[in-house]
């Protein structure tokens, strides 16, 4: 099972074994559930605005491009 220590300023490093299985890298956000004297740790998903500027959008039809966008995200059909 993967450790950390918690620094002075009560920071930790996410293990890289932890960072692989929620697919998660800098700026990405987590989200901490209390349960009980458990907590849960899960990745929070993005919203699709928050991409913008991340895919280059060239001429033609922009719904096309908004597709691809999607696609490329792992998003297609939602």
């Amino acid at each position: 099972m993967p450790k950390s220590i918690i620094t002075a300023r009560y920071r930790t490093t996410l293990p890289a074994a932890v960072r692989e299985k929620l697919g998660v890298g800098p700026g990405d956000m987590l989200q901490w559930e209390l349960m009980g004297d458990h907590v849960r740790v899960t990745a929070c998903s993005r919203d699709f605005l928050d991409l913008r500027g991340s895919f280059k959008i060239g001429l033609g039809n922009p719904m096309e491009d908004i597709r691809g966008a999607r696609e490329l995200m792992g998003t297609a059909g939602d």
